[in-house]
């Protein structure tokens, strides 16, 4: 089911959500691709952006980029207790607490769409821009640790535990 949600997203809702990026990103301003920036530079990015341009971005935030961190969250946390719950192969209780990795990438993923949205629209003169902008490169920071693993181990963790399992009843009952 996860599975599915997600390919329903990408096919459906990727593309038209990038084009909303794409639509409301100055030059340079992009802060969702980015794997780590400065609170200065986040500040500068912010700065950059026009009054429409800070409306669709933030909306983007609200709607495509609200759905894609829930759908990839719910497919890698899957993945990864399918996974582990394979490798565990019942002799012994599967280790869930590692799909803490995937869930936590989808939660920094959700706190960066509200950092820079927050962002965007008290820039450029309110005095919480220094806050929110330390906020948005933390997150983003923190959003990537936990990302890249996570689509890592969603590929690798149900396949190592398929390879696991056929290994287990290959192996002779007494061995």
């Amino acid at each position: 089911m996860s599975g599915l949600l997600f390919a329903v997203f990408l096919v459906f809702g990727f593309s038209a959500m990038g084009a909303s990026f794409d639509a409301s990103t100055p030059e340079g301003g992009d802060f969702d691709t980015v794997f780590f920036y400065t609170p200065a530079e986040a500040a500068r990015k912010a700065a950059s952006y026009t009054a429409d341009e800070v409306s669709a971005a933030i909306l983007a935030h609200w709607t495509y980029d609200l759905a894609f961190p829930s759908s990839y969250g719910f497919f890698c946390a899957s993945a990864w207790a399918f996974g582990l719950r394979l490798l565990a192969g019942g002799a012994r209780p599967a280790r869930f607490g590692f799909v803490a990795v995937p869930i936590a990438g989808a939660l920094f993923d959700l706190g960066e769409n509200a950092a820079v949205s927050g962002l965007l629209a008290a820039a450029p003169n309110a005095a919480c821009v220094g806050p929110l902008a330390v906020l948005a490169s933390g997150f983003t920071l923190a959003k990537w640790i936990f990302v890249v693993p996570a689509f890592g181990g969603a590929l690798c963790l149900p396949a190592v535990g398929f390879i696991a399992a056929a290994a287990r009843r290959r192996r002779p009952a007494g061995a």
